[in-house]
């Protein structure tokens, strides 16, 4: 979202403002299917 901040007021960025939160949610999203995974069965049971 600051990306499309930064581009519509012709601000300045670098491409290590693209890549950092790119890296980041990839980082994440291993743990995060885990959790999910793990969780699934528990959110079929309270629906």
């Amino acid at each position: 979202m600051a990306l499309i901040h930064g581009g519509i007021q012709d601000l300045s960025w670098t491409w290590g403002n693209v890549w950092r939160p790119l890296m980041l949610w990839l980082l994440l999203l291993g743990p995060g299917w885990v959790l999910f995974r793990r969780a699934e069965p528990h959110i079929r049971e309270m629906l």
